[in-house]
């Protein structure tokens, strides 16, 4: 959801690139110009993410500049890249020339270490998958801005609270919270989080998410269980306590909320669940 080209650069100036996210373009992620008769690169691309694009970044470098003021890339992602390259591997890199790079999810490797092929290779600093994100539902980033002007509360491509991304980045002089920055857009945010047993039970499930403002929760076993339903800055907006039965459905209403993400924690005992709920 559009393609960021990082425009030539004109003498004495830097092109910043920070905190963005490029998805789902059947192109480029990102377009890193520097080509002749322009300047170098010169950029500085820190904590981004390029997600399900045909071709993650690519780097059109100046040959006259070959090394000088290279590109500077830390703390970005690159993941479910669709095109494939030469080697069959996900075409995360369209590159051929130096450049700088620290704390992302590939490293660089150039023409004796990879030959001809664009100057990447992946990292064993971490692991990148669809668990290390709280959700991969593009659809958050159609949702219409808050009354106020303000953007909405996402949880797209934000780290799970079990992921390796965290603290697992370069200061950079952005702000980050922890012992280190994470890698990625955005930051793990412990108050959503805040006071979650580890222990997740299988047998309750919540339907329908999406929702319009209706859910109904099931469990496979009878007992007592108590709701919250939180903002995803942790505040608490609805709570319930109800006792269920072996397969019975409890209707739970909430058209009083206004559209958008919120997060459901159920509990059971010791047992715990906490649903991503998408209102409608």
């Amino acid at each position: 959801m559009g393609q960021l080209v990082l425009g030539a650069p004109v003498e004495g100036s830097r092109k910043i690139v920070k905190n963005c996210l490029s998805v789902n373009n059947i192109g480029l992620g990102y377009f890193d110009l520097g080509y002749s008769p322009h300047y170098p690169n010169d950029a500085r691309v820190y904590n981004n993410i390029s997600y399900a694009n045909g071709i993650g970044i690519a780097m059109a470098i100046n040959e006259t500049y070959s090394g000088q003021n290279p590109g500077v890339y830390k703390n970005n992602i690159i993941y479910g890249t669709r095109q494939i390259d030469a080697a069959g591997r996900p075409y995360n890199l369209s590159v051929t020339d130096f450049y700088l790079e620290s704390h992302n999810t590939w490293d660089f490797a150039d023409s004796s270490i990879v030959g001809s092929l664009p100057w990447w290779q992946p990292t064993d600093t971490v692991t990148v998958t669809d668990d290390d994100f709280l959700s991969l539902d593009q659809s958050q980033l159609t949702w219409p801005r808050n009354a106020d002007g303000s953007l909405p509360e996402i949880t797209f491509m934000h780290p799970d609270p079990s992921s390796d991304l965290i603290d697992a980045g370069v200061d950079v002089g952005l702000p980050y919270i922890g012992n280190s920055p994470d890698i990625g857009f955005a930051e793990f945010t412990p108050t959503v989080n805040l006071n979650t047993p580890r222990k997740v039970d299988a047998g309750i499930s919540v339907f329908p998410n999406p929702t319009d403002g209706m859910i109904w929760i099931r469990s496979n076993k009878s007992g007592h269980i108590h709701i919250r339903l939180l903002e995803l800055s942790g505040k608490e907006l609805f709570s319930e306590s109800i006792n269920l039965s072996v397969n019975s459905d409890y209707p739970v209403k909430l058209s009083f909320l206004n559209a958008g993400l919120y997060l459901l924690d159920i509990r059971m005992g010791d047992e715990f669940k906490r649903e991503k709920l998408i209102i409608r």
